[in-house]
């Protein structure tokens, strides 16, 4: 049985495929890990048939053409890559996103790298979001319409040290992914800033409205959440990490500190959302995704983290 582990990379033969896979062979070289490139034939079935028009005559005769296609096209891919890390190929059929993330479990994937056109390619950034929702494994994302032709891709895992920017709310899908940046900082050389931001107003600051002042109680809530923010910090790693409350809208401050730090990546949960919901409240991952100016290693909820008990702490006094 191999046991290395496996690093998943979509390909569509495009520029972000250009910019994903040179990552995914480093990461994999550096690791000892087992390469997979998957192509997915069919990408998008026509609205309202479900999956019986793959069975219809001409369907089947086009199905198969762009097999064909796209077989012939890996392989002439695969021959330029280097020998020295293990490549294999696998063509899917079927609707792109079903495809990546049924792919993913069934290898299993030890890590996902994709590609994304960000803001500028809607579809393309819509697949990257789903994927990052509901991955088994993390998912390493990098943008391709970056300006100026910049790669900050190319910093990961090329064993200079490297900063990164860890956005917490302290929900499940954000302490894995805070797990896994602690695991990773066990491996690489790497400092972490945890960075939690509390919204401006809350309905506590109103319910205790007749108690304390807003900006004391407001205070309480910053030194509530630093203090819980730091006892999840473990020991070994606690020179590499430092930890920031503040006020402020998520997304935002994430962006900024990202850009004040000239951070190397992102390490973020991200969790399915509803449309309603995100339509009326937004994503912070997706905002992240489309906004970032380096890659963002993102941790869904499925992911299986053993997450570690908080501390005890006490409760600042108000």
């Amino acid at each position: 049985m191999d046991t290395r582990p496996v690093v998943l990379c979509p390909v569509d033969f495009t520029e972000a495929s250009d910019r994903s896979l040179p990552l995914a062979l480093r990461v994999a070289r550096r690791y000892g890990a087992r390469l997979v490139l998957q192509h997915d034939v069919i990408g998008v079935p026509p609205s309202n048939m479900g999956m019986v028009w793959m069975y219809q005559a001409d369907e089947r005769e086009r199905i198969e053409k762009l097999e064909a296609e796209s077989s012939a096209r890996m392989k002439e891919l695969l021959a330029t890559l280097p020998q020295d890390v293990p490549v294999e190929a696998r063509l899917t059929r079927g609707p792109r996103i079903g495809c990546i993330l049924e792919l993913a479990r069934e290898l299993p994937a030890t890590l996902l790298i994709m590609a994304t056109h960000g803001a500028k390619g809607e579809d393309h950034a819509f697949l990257t979001e789903r994927v990052v929702e509901e991955a088994p494994c993390p998912v390493l994302a990098i943008r391709a319409d970056l300006p100026g032709g910049e790669r900050p891709e190319d910093h990961l895992f090329a064993g200079e040290e490297l900063v990164a920017v860890v956005p917490v709310d302290f929900s499940t899908h954000s302490q894995k992914a805070m797990a896994s940046a602690f695991d990773m900082a066990r491996k690489i050389p790497i400092r972490l800033h945890i960075l939690h931001v509390e919204p401006e107003k809350s309905w506590d600051d109103i319910r205790h409205m007749l108690e304390m002042p807003l900006t004391r109680h407001r205070q309480a809530r910053l030194d509530q959440s630093d203090s819980r923010l730091k006892a999840l910090v473990p020991e070994d790693l606690a020179e590499r990490v430092t930890c920031e409350v503040r006020l402020g809208q998520a997304s935002h401050e994430a962006l900024v500190e990202v850009k004040n730090r000239r951070a190397h990546l992102v390490v973020m949960g991200a969790h399915e959302k509803d449309a309603l919901t995100k339509w009326l409240f937004g994503a912070t991952s997706s905002r992240i995704l489309r906004e970032s100016p380096c890659p963002v290693w993102f941790v869904s909820e499925k992911v299986p983290f053993e997450l570690a008990p908080e501390k005890a702490t006490a409760v600042p006094a108000a």
